[in-house]
């Protein structure tokens, strides 16, 4: 659509990121991709996006959806590993089953369409990380394991 304005802010480093530059120039689309590298701000950047996406091929449960969904910043990712429940199969944030360009194209612009879905999914995301992986849910769940531990041995 010509009349989207859409940028992509690639952070951190690695060692495909020559290739990726490589890549957007040949393509044409440098004009439309930031490759930002390390940075120490990375919450401040997080919070700034109106979308973070996560194409991985293969993930556990990354750490910066968790950050993400703290943050109320609103998540398209693909839904491999521990990210289907991370984002409660798709209530906090949009899955990807069908890895493709053009699905997460259309997944993107589908919410920069709609901003009170953004807002709902960046709500409910925010509320899911602070009860279901917040330090004292975490530290009860530990000491619940320990409980139970300690029950067998008697």
């Amino acid at each position: 659509d010509p009349g989207r304005e859409i940028h992509f802010h690639v952070i951190g480093d690695g060692p495909l990121r020559e290739e990726l530059e490589a890549l957007s120039r040949h393509r044409g689309t440098d004009s439309l991709v930031s490759f930002e590298g390390h940075r120490q701000d990375i919450h401040d950047c997080i919070r700034q996006l109106d979308i973070l996406l996560m194409c991985s091929d293969h993930e556990g449960l990354p750490m910066v959806l968790l950050e993400a969904m703290a943050l109320g910043t609103p998540i398209v990712a693909h839904a491999v590993g521990g990210i289907s429940e991370l984002l409660e199969n798709g209530t906090c944030g949009i899955l990807v089953r069908e890895h493709t360009a053009d699905t997460y194209a259309r997944e993107i612009i589908g919410l920069t369409d709609k901003p009170e879905r953004r807002q709902q999914i960046a709500e409910m995301a925010a509320r899911r990380v602070s009860t279901v992986y917040s330090a004292q849910n975490n530290a009860d769940t530990v000491a619940d394991i320990y409980k139970q531990l300690l029950a067998q041995r008697s």
